[in-house]
């Protein structure tokens, strides 16, 4: 058998779709971790499967799995169940007060890089965008555009997870009850030691 390139596992957590329902709360308890951006439970549960599938398989598969904040992605569905004054100004905000406001094209591109650019090769990462953030945004009327804060444009770097996102004990229960949940069953040796059976 061939041996195939080593593959990528890339989860984006804003569009991750999230356990189902019937996880009751008292198993898995989650907040928001303090120093990654304030995701909801599902997004963290996300990122927590991804590492999860590095810890397990990378070593065995040569799979690299990495997790990614693309910024803020402002006019999703993300916020569907926002009033609708909320889902009118929160992208104006984040694009003309903070200038932190990112496109879903840019998230898609984003994205995309992870899975190509080998310089996104390191497994378990989490990657990041930045740029400039920490200034409030201000326009440019040479540019006609918003500059010195926010999501859009940046360079990438790896990011540091914090918090429930990083214990391992919650890690491996979400795992546990998301597998029972879903039926899941997952091979107890890597693909490479399959391959040579």
């Amino acid at each position: 058998m061939a041996r195939s390139q080593p593959r990528r596992y890339d989860a984006q957590p804003p569009s991750s779709l999230p356990l189902p329902t019937a996880i009751p709360r008292t198993h898995l308890s989650l907040s928001p971790p303090l120093s990654s951006p304030p995701f909801p439970p599902p997004q963290m549960c996300n990122m927590m499967t991804v590492n999860e599938l590095h810890k397990r398989y990378h070593d065995a598969t040569g799979i690299t799995f990495s997790s990614m904040y693309p910024g803020c992605i402002a006019e999703t569905a993300l916020f569907r169940e926002k009033r609708q004054w909320f889902r009118t100004l929160f992208p104006l905000f984040m694009k003309y007060v903070t200038g932190g406001y990112v496109s879903e094209n840019e998230a898609g591109e984003r994205l995309a890089q992870t899975v190509w650019d080998p310089a996104l090769k390191t497994s378990g990462q989490y990657w990041c965008w930045n740029g400039q953030a920490q200034q409030f945004g201000y326009y440019d009327p040479a540019t006609k555009q918003v500059r010195g804060a926010g999501g859009s444009g940046g360079t990438v770097f790896p990011g540091k997870l914090a918090g429930q996102v990083m214990d391992q004990a919650k890690a491996e229960k979400m795992w546990e009850l998301s597998s029972e949940i879903t039926g899941a069953t997952w091979p107890s040796v890597g693909v490479r030691e399959l391959a040579n059976v």
